[in-house]
């Protein structure tokens, strides 16, 4: 599939400089993280911490983002900001579970009526935002996300603290069982040997 003419080729984003989902973070074992700032577009990921500024949805929120990508995108800017923020956040916001978890851990504070109509507005207003990729703000954030969540290592750490050491019952049930494995092993290992 070849450019449309006139068209630039780096506007199309290969896939390591779209985000993964919110979810498929969770499941990888990223923490996320809020701050209260001024600056909205100022997102960092550190050592499996996804620290995004904290912000306000409401009814008119897809009307200014709108407004302000139409504004970049008829002005020639080298950095389109907003743009290049609402194709981040469009990537990371595909379901109404990935906005479940933005506002679980207070990233985003919803004024709309659910869910779903939350993500259906990132979609919305994320739909048709191209980006450069020689001047894509969020490139080496997009792919350190994608490389961490490709790291096999990172999800086993996640299911482990999810699922089997979220409580202190089931660590201690966790640990009971190891040492029962251990113990019945060794028990293998010795009656063998003596054979």
């Amino acid at each position: 599939m070849s450019p449309v003419e006139g068209e630039n080729p780096n506007s199309h984003p290969r896939v390591e400089e779209i985000p993964p989902s919110m979810t498929v973070l969770d499941d990888a074992g990223v923490q996320f993280v809020t701050r209260t700032t001024t600056f909205l577009l100022d997102i960092q990921f550190n050592n499996g911490s996804l620290i995004i500024p904290n912000f306000r949805v409401d009814d008119w929120t897809e009307t200014l983002f709108r407004n302000l990508i139409a504004f970049e995108q008829c002005h020639d800017h080298q950095m389109k900001y907003i743009s290049q923020f609402m194709f981040l956040m469009g990537g990371m916001i595909k379901t109404s579970k990935d906005v479940d978890l933005l506002i679980e851990h207070g990233i985003i504070s919803s004024a709309l009526g659910s869910n779903d109509d939350l993500s259906a507005l990132f979609n919305r207003i994320g739909q048709g935002v191209a980006v450069n990729s020689q001047t894509y703000r969020y490139l080496i954030l997009s792919q350190r996300l994608n490389a961490y969540c490709k790291a096999p290592w990172h999800r086993w750490k996640a299911i482990l603290k999810r699922d089997y050491f979220n409580t202190p019952w089931k660590l201690a049930s966790t640990i009971a069982a190891i040492i029962l494995l251990v113990l019945t092993l060794i028990q293998t290992i010795c009656s063998i040997l003596s054979l």
